[in-house]
């Protein structure tokens, strides 16, 4: 079951019931009153539980106008305008973090500080290496998926699904233990922007600890360069110590907690936004 995406205008809405919310994944400034009234309409209609967006920040006045929070902002996202993370929650539940939600959220980023920026990511050992992928590996891909990932907000699961985000622009990046592929994550570049979403990680339960999420990671990183990227970002689940680690180890900055954002890995998980400038 995966969430629907649909154009409405010159703007992207996903929505449906596996994440329970709308997200307006891009709104165009000069149809942000439009798209205001179609998401709220949208989330009424079927129950959803929260209404999230990403869009520049000089959309976002009549969102904030009408209850909406900012839960994060990406500095420079757009060129000459931010990015805002904006959110407005539909039932109590879905806004409230238990004590035991915030004490996690808390260690995880806590763990985070102090920890140096590292200047160069060593070659892994042994016979493991980091690679692009191509579209023909997009089976073992979906299964890597399947296998790590019990639910996911995109049907990654679907060999179909990853060629189309390949031709679509989206670049895969895997670690293979010889010819097995063991991890792997993509870099999405922003169609509206010179920015792209690092995201996708999954690693094999039997590697982790090997700092694997790094090198794919840097490897994407350098990737980016290539492409004129300005800004990378990633929105990653705020409980996974080490992807929060590996992200404030190659330099990126936290800009904020999406609360109970994201279906992942079997429930709707909050998620943090961390960005760095190339």
């Amino acid at each position: 079951m995966s969430d629907r995406i649909i154009k409405i205008s010159s703007s992207t809405i996903q929505h449906g019931p596996l994440n329970d919310r709308v997200y307006i994944m891009y709104v165009d400034p000069k149809e942000a009153g439009e798209i205001f009234l179609a998401a709220e309409k949208l989330a009424l209609d079927r129950g959803y539980s929260k209404i999230f967006s990403k869009m520049p920040k000089e959309a976002a006045g009549v969102f904030l106008e009408n209850g909406y929070i900012t839960e994060a902002v990406i500095p420079g996202y757009y060129g000459t305008d931010d990015a805002a993370f904006v959110s407005r929650f539909l039932t109590r539940e879905r806004e409230t973090l238990t004590e035991a939600e915030q004490n996690m959220l808390s260690k995880v980023l806590v763990s985070t500080e102090g920890k140096p920026c590292v200047s160069e990511v060593l070659p892994l050992q042994g016979p493991l290496s980091i690679q692009r992928l191509s579209a023909g590996e997009c089976t073992s891909l979906a299964s890597l998926y399947r296998e790590v990932f019990p639910s996911y907000p995109f049907p990654i699961h679907d060999p179909e699904y990853l060629n189309t985000a390949i031709q679509n622009g989206t670049v895969y990046f895997g670690c293979y233990d010889k010819d097995v592929l063991i991890g792997a994550s993509s870099a999405e570049p922003d169609t509206h922007a010179p920015c792209a979403e690092m995201t996708d990680f999954a690693v094999q339960k039997n590697y982790r600890g090997n700092n694997i999420s790094l090198h794919l990671l840097d490897g994407m990183e350098t990737h980016m360069k290539e492409k004129d990227i300005r800004v990378c970002y990633t929105i990653c689940r705020a409980v996974s110590f080490g992807m929060n680690a590996a992200f404030k180890k190659l330099g990126y900055s936290h800009s904020g907690t999406l609360i109970h954002n994201t279906d992942i890995s079997g429930s709707i998980e909050s998620m943090n936004v961390w960005y760095k400038a190339l």
